[in-house]
């Protein structure tokens, strides 16, 4: 556990070294509203250093209603927020959409299956786009599986899980 938070750590103070962004990684857990919500602080600054306080919400899955949009324009200070839904999104439109993203200065990843973001995000121009606004000094976020998905070391789930008395 110890060389995996020593990898961990190692990887996420490289990233910050030799860039210009900030990076908000937030373990998974229910959501919350209001100001005394446990993700309060940390939506609220990694929205206050985004330059244009526009928040893009990626996600693979629809929007099932308007809560995080609200919650980051109403509580946290964004400007706008739209949530992007790239289940339905045909790779195919991909460069578009880097043209749309980049229009952006935060991306926060939504929670859910992390293989779906390896998997359909890996080698696109959508991993470019993360990677050139976190260069141009953008917030790159995530809760959860976003959060996971931001390493260069990760664990997909792609072929099943482990157990922590197997991974002994």
């Amino acid at each position: 556990m110890k060389r995996i938070l020593i990898l961990f750590t190692g990887i996420v103070l490289s990233f910050q070294l030799f860039s210009q962004g900030t990076l908000m990684l937030v373990g998974g857990g229910t959501e919350r509203t209001g100001e005394d919500a446990w993700n309060f602080e940390p939506y609220r600054k990694a929205v206050a250093y985004s330059t244009n306080k526009r928040v893009a919400i990626i996600a693979w899955g629809a929007e099932s209603d308007s809560w995080l949009r609200d919650y980051f324009t109403g509580t946290c200070n964004a400007n706008t927020a739209k949530h992007f839904d790239f289940s339905i999104i045909d790779p195919s439109d991909y460069n578009t959409m880097y043209d749309s993203l980049m229009t952006y200065d935060m991306y926060f990843f939504k929670g859910g299956d992390q293989n779906d973001y390896y998997s359909n995000f890996k080698n696109t121009v959508i991993a470019d786009a993360i990677t050139d606004k976190y260069n141009e000094g953008g917030v790159i976020s995530g809760t959860s599986a976003g959060m996971a998905i931001l390493s260069s070391v990760m664990y997909t789930a792609s072929n099943g899980t482990v157990y922590p008395y197997e991974a002994i």
